[in-house]
């Protein structure tokens, strides 16, 4: 017997004493007439107690202790508990009733005890159910020699497990690995049968398959517990159970928009060009992204998967990123982000190959050689040369040479002489005249995917053979939409010519995607990788000349402008990446190139919060975005614009890079002792104390 039940049999017995001889306890031989079927306590020989069942004849019988001999009392009321010299003689310990109230007493604790019936609230109904069951007859008291037994024999019991959170056929079910499904009988069930919180003799029915109407394929579960789309009516069960049709979550992996809760999927090869696919699922906090983070992402925010283990689906890497908590502290997060191997890096960093992660690029002087030359190697004017003609890339060979198939060969406008037909050129290229006797090598072609990305096969001069050449667009065409041989183009700017421009390949992806500057827009597999029309590949790394190149760079698709006015959208502004002419030269620089990028801050305007500054989007123009106030104070040395303190740009005055105070020129200028607010350089919005 449970030791919980204890008190209340002792008490019992305080209360109602002993019966002796001649008394009227309830002996075996002796006991008063009972209902069949009552179950009531009865102590045993040496100790102890034990039950005793009333019979069909409506009399108990014997007290069922182990291995004692004798009922309650003996012949007569001489006997004590069990046989001879029992517990003794006369008015020995009698069988004091313990009726139902007493067994199901303690029915509670024995649940809260227990993760068999987690809703221990429903205490009282619990001990209602055990009595009805007592009463009727339905339990036998040995089942309750301890809690487990005690569950055993009350969770048999249908009333008894439905308060328990239970559930009868054709209802939701899940079993112990949190799979759901639904419950039906074992005969009935088409799917895997397993334990589950069912009623008795039911199965958690799980895996069992359905197909919408539409042709799609699920599984059959309760219609809340889906993480998708459902359709009633197609799975067995009750109307709760819907043929459901798993969707992905924001990050995770699609092929198509109905792959995703959010119906927008960015697929592999898309605009994108995520890994496996990336479930878009704009997002205000971690609690709109099931299993996931909600992180900036542009100029918004994206549920990304999470990676507390470090680990990530193939094609992503686990990688910190820091955001702001809800009380505006900064906190670090590890988050799958694509591994660069797959869509390279963004501006400013260089993919790893080892570890797929994007790192910082690292500065050089452009006036050595940018990578280390190695043995039968000469730095020769920016470019390791190798004695030999050998090449792995274009940086191995003189200027004006190529890398091709392994060896140093002429490149294109490569000066030659046309009258003696160009020696000068590769077996196949053309020297085309330019005019005064001189020409340049260009490659000779017979159609156009003979030529590079960007050219065409064009018969421009009688007389001589078809060359690969560049498209001209129109200047009412220029930032905008143009024909390069039949395929869509964009029309960019030349510097120092505003009567033309040039037309270059367009592809797919739209505006904000992650784009290759090295992918070719005729190739259909490629096509996704480059930017539509009046889009520019901003960002991508990748340097042709790097002896290590692996193609990893990839930038963002950002739309071309003219900086002169502002053609873009709100909250955007056409910053300026060209060049302005320099009236004090020759030559023309004006390069009007703009791209249209978000902004939330001017320079110097005193727009940022508390531990963020503006920093210029270029320094053509006084837009920039809050940053991050750097720890380098004014005047300390620094390598990049986000290593200053606040209302601070990094800039070489003639020593090398320090951190220099901005200032504005036309609105009463505040510059330290000694020095004067002053223009970078012609052209520039940017203002500095010197």
């Amino acid at each position: 017997m449970n030791a919980r039940f204890w008190p209340m049999a002792v008490a019992l017995a305080g209360l109602f004493g002993c019966v002796g001889a001649g008394g009227g306890g309830g002996g075996s031989d002796g006991g008063a007439a009972c209902t069949p079927g009552r179950v009531e306590a009865c102590p045993c020989a040496g100790g102890g107690m034990s039950v005793q069942t009333c019979g069909d004849d409506g009399r108990f019988g014997a007290c069922e202790c182990e291995g004692g001999e004798g009922g309650m009392g003996g012949q007569g009321g001489e006997g004590g508990m069990g046989g001879e010299g029992g517990m003794g003689g006369q008015g020995g310990m009698g069988g004091q009733p313990v009726d139902c109230n007493t067994l199901c007493a303690d029915v509670g604790a024995c649940f809260a005890d227990s993760p068999r019936c987690p809703d221990f609230s429903r205490a009282q109904p619990l001990v209602t159910a055990c009595l009805n069951a007592c009463e009727a007859g339905r339990l036998n008291a040995r089942d309750f020699d301890g809690c487990p037994a005690v569950l055993d024999a009350l969770l048999a019991e249908p009333a008894v497990a439905l308060l328990c959170g239970a559930v009868d056929a054709g209802a939701a079910c899940f079993d112990a690995d949190g799979t759901h499904g639904f419950c039906a009988g074992a005969n009935e069930c088409n799917g895997q049968r397993a334990e589950g919180n069912c009623l008795p003799g039911l199965v958690c029915c799980t895996g069992l398959a359905c197909a919408t109407g539409d042709g799609r394929e699920g599984i059959c579960i309760g219609r809340l517990a889906c993480r998708g789309d459902t359709e009633p009516g197609a799975c067995p069960g009750g109307a709760e159970i819907s043929c459901c049709i798993e969707q992905t979550p924001g990050g995770g992996p699609c092929a198509i928009n109905g792959d995703c809760i959010s119906d927008a999927c960015a697929a592999e090869g898309g605009e994108f060009y995520a890994p496996g696919g990336f479930c878009l699922q704009a997002c205000a906090g971690d609690v709109d992204c099931p299993g996931g983070r909600c992180i900036r992402s542009g100029g918004g925010f994206l549920c990304v998967e999470g990676c507390p283990d470090g680990e990530c689906r193939d094609g992503w890497t686990c990688r910190p990123r820091v955001r702001l908590n809800q009380a505006g502290a900064e906190e670090t997060l590890d988050v799958c982000l694509p591994d660069c191997r797959f869509v390279g890096c963004s501006n400013g960093m260089i993919c790893d190959n080892d570890t797929g992660r994007c790192e910082a690029v690292e500065p050089f002087d452009p006036g050595e050689c940018r990578y280390p030359c190695g043995a039968q190697e000469d730095c020769i004017e920016g470019r390791c040369v190798r004695r030999d003609g050998s090449c792995g890339t274009t940086y191995h060979c003189a200027v004006g040479y190529e890398c091709e198939a392994g060896r140093c060969a002429p490149g294109e406008f490569l000066p030659c002489t046309p009258a003696n037909g160009g020696p000068e050129c590769g077996a196949d290229q053309v020297c085309v005249p330019s005019g005064d006797g001189a020409g340049v090598c260009l490659n000779g072609c017979a159609a156009d995917l003979d030529c590079g990305i960007d050219q065409t096969c064009q018969a421009l001069l009688p007389g001589v053979p078809n060359f690969c050449y560049y498209v001209f667009c129109a200047p009412n065409q220029l930032y905008g939409a143009c024909d390069i041989g039949g395929l869509p183009g964009t029309c960019r700017p030349l510097q120092g010519d505003e009567t033309r421009g040039l037309c270059r390949h367009a592809g797919r992806a739209a505006e904000g995607a992650i784009c290759d500057a090295q992918a070719d827009a005729r190739i259909a597999l490629q096509a996704g990788r480059v930017c539509g029309t009046g889009g520019i590949c901003f960002g991508d790394t990748d340097d042709p000349l790097d002896p290590n190149n692996a193609g990893n760079g990839r930038g963002v698709c950002q739309q071309i402008c003219d900086p002169r006015g502002n053609d873009c959208g709100a909250g955007e502004a056409c910053i300026h990446f060209g060049a302005v002419d320099d009236p004090d030269t020759a030559v023309d620089e004006e390069f009007n190139l703009g791209l249209c990028q978000a902004f939330d801050c001017l320079l110097a305007n005193g727009d940022c919060p508390p531990g963020r500054t503006c920093r210029a989007l270029s320094l053509l123009n006084r837009e920039g975005l809050c940053e991050l106030v750097g720890p380098i104070p004014i005047g300390g040395s620094c390598s990049d614009a986000s290593d200053c303190d606040a209302d601070a740009i990094c800039l070489n005055g003639g020593s090398g890079p320090v951190c220099m105070r901005l200032c504005d020129i036309d609105d009463a200028p505040e510059c330290p002792l000694g020095q004067t607010c002053i223009a970078g350089n012609i052209g520039w919005e940017v203002n500095v104390c010197y």
